[in-house]
């Protein structure tokens, strides 16, 4: 069973905002995390979402996502296994990570992975613009 290979990522989109809708159970994601821009530093982020999908679940895997920061320093993220079903069926995901401290500016990262391999890495940049306003 080790062999088998991991599933296949459809998508991986780190906003300010991930919503899924209770009717249609369809996803959207307000503001993709592109560039974060802070008044100073440090800054806390009440959450922030990530919108993940993915297919060919083929085996239980362990997925993980990580928000680390320049340093590789762990931000926060989320754990879980995904049992498999029909290889042809996407399963979505819309996370939250609560209370994320941003301590300084650079190139941070959303990192997912499954059972310790890296899948995808999604990289932004926290930066204080001066005499911006909120």
């Amino acid at each position: 069973m080790a062999d088998l290979p991991h599933p296949f990522l459809l998508a991986l989109v780190p906003a300010e905002v991930v919503h899924r809708d209770a009717v249609t159970s369809k996803f959207t994601m307000l503001n993709a995390i592109h560039r974060l821009i802070v008044p100073e530093f440090p800054h806390t982020l009440d959450s922030v979402g990530v919108y993940i999908a993915m297919t060919e679940v083929i085996r239980e895997t362990e997925i993980a996502i990580t928000l680390v920061d320049p340093d590789d320093e762990k931000l926060g993220g989320h754990q879980w296994r995904v049992l498999p079903q029909d290889p042809v069926r996407v399963f979505e995901y819309a996370l939250q990570i609560k209370n994320v401290v941003f301590v300084r500016p650079g190139l941070h990262s959303f990192r997912l992975s499954a059972d310790g391999d890296m899948m995808a890495e999604w990289r932004f940049n926290v930066v204080v613009i001066e005499g911006f306003h909120f």
